[in-house]
């Protein structure tokens, strides 16, 4: 054995409790955010179906289905009886107002019509639908 392996296998041991640390500490701080993200989105959430059944669901048989949020904008699907659609939401000063509602489909071209962003707007669809694709 070389005067040098005792100090690398030294160097070597650190270096990988180092890396442990330091990954064990970034899941920590993923899960945190996680968390907390996941709050958030239960909080945008609630709040999207209370605008939506306050600007829609006068009726009983009213229902809301799915809802979807990104950035901020909101999709909903909802249910009256046998009929359904979907409703855009937007979000302005903290407060979420309907843009749109559509006793139909909205598709992408719709929603960036509305000034949705592409890629926001693919996410609220594929939230709704992951096989939107198959309707555009």
């Amino acid at each position: 054995m070389s005067r040098y392996t005792k100090p690398l296998r030294w160097l070597l041991a650190a270096i990988i409790f180092f890396m442990i640390a330091t990954a064990n500490q970034a899941n920590a701080s993923q899960a945190t955010t996680n968390q907390t993200n996941t709050t958030q989105t239960i909080e945008e959430r609630t709040a999207v179906k209370k605008a939506v059944q306050q600007g829609l669901g006068q009726s009983p048989l009213f229902k809301i289905n799915k809802v979807a949020v990104a950035s901020d904008y909101a999709l909903v699907s909802w249910l009256q009886g046998e009929a359904g659609g979907v409703a855009l939401l937007n979000k302005k000063s903290g407060v979420w107002k309907i843009l749109t509602n559509s006793g139909g489909w909205l598709g992408l071209g719709d929603l960036k019509k509305f000034g949705v962003p592409q890629t926001v707007a693919e996410m609220l669809l594929t939230q709704i639908d992951p096989k939107w694709r198959n309707y555009e």
